[in-house]
């Protein structure tokens, strides 16, 4: 069955393909993806391929992320890539407690998140959770996203440090927009 799913999520990326090639330029141009290209890699459920199957994902490996990205390359790179960083964002998530996963996909079956994971600054504890402090480089998929993980190290009472990787929501994050490159500016590989 999982191979049958990835085939068919395969196929629903080529049917994807001609529109995402007509608004390539446009996403160039907005440096994000457009909206009616979201809205059909998620209507199309590209996005959860990776979510766990017991929140409503697809439950699926390796094989769904590369080959989805590869078959929505033939329309636009920074697609491809903004959607793969999407899906295997929701498979990072799993590395949270059961709690935070079921808030995590409580309204629906994925998150939209970015991820830059060189640690790029602080966490102090503060009353009911952390202050995270610093610049995360690298954000891709940050101007199509609602979340952001952001990876630091904690300096725990005893001088010890631990690393942790928070997940954030965007509202409480700085977006740096000084992603300008030519070529993949739709990625949105800016800093927060």
């Amino acid at each position: 069955v999982p191979w049958a799913l990835t085939d068919e999520l395969i196929r629903r990326a080529e049917a994807l393909v001609p529109g995402i090639r007509q608004r390539s330029r446009e996403a160039e141009m907005l440096r994000r993806l457009p909206d009616a290209t979201m809205k059909e890699v998620e209507e199309a459920g590209l996005i959860e391929a990776l979510s766990p199957r017991s929140f409503g994902g697809h439950g699926l490996g390796l094989r769904a992320l590369c080959e989805v990205a590869r078959t929505l390359a033939h329309g636009d790179t920074s697609t491809a890539w903004v959607v793969s960083f999407l899906m295997e964002h929701n498979w990072m998530a799993c590395y949270f407690d059961m709690s935070a996963q079921r808030r995590i996909f409580a309204d629906k079956p994925y998150l939209l998140a970015a991820a830059p994971l060189q640690p790029g600054g602080t966490a102090e504890r503060v009353p009911g959770g952390f202050l995270v402090t610093g610049v995360f480089r690298y954000a891709s998929a940050v101007m199509n996203s609602d979340w952001t993980f952001a990876s630091t190290s904690v300096t725990e009472a005893d001088g010890s440090k631990d690393q942790y990787t928070f997940l954030i929501p965007l509202r409480d994050v700085t977006v740096h927009d000084e992603w300008f490159f030519s070529g993949m500016a739709a990625t949105g590989s800016t800093n927060v």
